[in-house]
């Protein structure tokens, strides 16, 4: 019986030994997206940049977003760093209008990607401008 006891007690510690690389201590970073941004653009072609301050609510995950700037709403997602924000309206010489911002957070409070601009249906400017963002 003592014998099986201690057996117990060695398959125990082997599956606590071979659990223990698979835990970690260390929070993942969560990145809320949620407040207030200044965001800034940069249109490659030049000559072109401008600022612009957009507020997210919702979740960490998801939600609406409207750019104080121009008074264009939309929605975003999150996922682990990757960003996406869409801004739906009509233009008053262009029609249907949507803006799709894709992009990565860089730390916590800063983010950067590419800026496409899709005039009734038509990508007018597409992968000709870089934003950058930090959390205010």
């Amino acid at each position: 019986m003592e014998r099986m006891g201690k057996t117990l007690a060695i398959v125990a510690l082997i599956a606590l030994i071979v659990a223990l690389p698979g835990c970690s201590t260390a929070e993942e970073t969560v990145y809320d997206i949620t407040g207030n941004w200044q965001f800034n653009y940069t249109y490659v072609p030049g000559p072109g940049s401008d600022i612009f301050n957009f507020v997210f609510a919702g979740s960490i995950g998801s939600g609406t977003v409207m750019n104080q700037t121009e008074g264009h709403g939309g929605t975003y997602s999150v996922n682990g760093t990757a960003v996406v924000i869409t801004l739906d309206y009509i233009d008053g010489h262009c029609g249907p209008t949507t803006e799709t911002l894709s992009g990565t957070f860089t730390s916590p409070t800063t983010m950067s990607g590419d800026w496409d601009i899709v005039f009734a249906g038509l990508c007018v400017i597409c992968g000709d401008i870089t934003w950058t963002a930090v959390k205010l």
